[in-house]
């Protein structure tokens, strides 16, 4: 599906409905929407298709030979969300501009599988702000504590093994000494980099209090008694992490110019709700 193609690529959650019907009875879409005073035509829509793609595309030939067709419903899926997406392009298009981008003009397959891709890239690296990016960065990280922890069976025993931390002994040479978490024992404790919520509450508990380089004492959970200990975060999660903030950024700015944008559509496509398109009235063409 041509636009679906676009939507995954931009992140996006704009949601298409497109469910308006067309008669031959004086109805006339050569203009299906204006963005910002700027027209979007039928014309436009079809320059999206290639001809080998014809066969392809449910309700496409009605389109080309719109006079002719006595009925035309414009919510195939393909037809539905490439005019979403010209919309939402349109859109974007003059503060894309004033960030040294130009949008591409979809007018083929090779746009959307070239050229939208570049734009989305020429984004992520343009649209976010430092401050915004370290902010957004920070939280993803937060998001998965990174962590280590020595795991045994009494209370006795992890405040023995608290002390010989405290006294200064290796924590993962001390782990893979004492705890009886077979997975992470020979990792030197190491649980990675998760979600609070993959963790016994307890535990959670006790992690979600501590800094990055600090120690638990000792936390009770249903699997027993453990030492805590938060660690840095790798520098693959950091590099992921801002990837995923830049991309959320991103999305967010996508979202705010289409609900920004002044778009019109004829009575007979439907209407803009300021993130997608509405079904059109069945009457709006009798």
């Amino acid at each position: 599906m041509i636009v679906r193609r676009v939507l995954v690529l931009l992140a996006l959650t704009v949601s298409v409905a497109l469910l308006g019907a067309a008669c031959g009875n004086g109805a006339d879409l050569e203009v299906l929407a204006t963005v910002d005073g700027v027209e979007i035509t039928i014309d436009e829509l079809l320059e999206l298709y290639s001809n080998e793609d014809a066969e392809n595309r449910p309700g496409l030939e009605a389109l080309a030979d719109f006079d002719t067709a006595g009925a035309l419903s414009l919510g195939g899926p393909g037809i539905t969300t490439s005019l979403g997406s010209l919309i939402l392009l349109e859109s974007i298009r003059d503060e894309a501009l004033a960030l040294g981008i130009e949008t591409p003009v979809l007018d083929s397959q090779r746009a959307i599988d070239e050229d939208i891709p570049i734009l989305v890239d020429q984004l992520r690296i343009a649209v976010p702000s430092e401050a915004e990016l370290d902010e957004v960065t920070s939280g993803f990280i937060e998001s998965r504590p990174c962590s280590r922890h020595i795991l045994v069976d009494t209370e006795d025993e992890g405040a023995a093994a608290l002390a010989r931390l405290d006294a200064g002994e290796d924590f993962a040479a001390l782990a893979a000494e004492v705890s009886t978490d077979p997975g992470s024992a020979t990792q030197g404790g190491d649980l990675g980099c998760n979600d609070l919520t993959r963790f016994d509450p307890a535990f959670a508990a006790g992690l979600s209090g501590l800094e990055v380089g600090d120690r638990s004492g000792v936390v009770e959970s249903s699997f027993g008694f453990h030492i805590i200990e938060r660690t840095p975060a790798p520098d693959e999660l950091v590099a992921q992490a801002e990837r995923d903030a830049r991309t959320q950024i991103v999305q967010q700015w996508f979202n705010d110019r289409a609900l920004e944008a002044v778009v019109e559509l004829d009575p007979a496509v439907g209407v803009w709700s300021g993130t997608g398109i509405n079904a059109a009235d069945p009457g709006a063409n009798s």
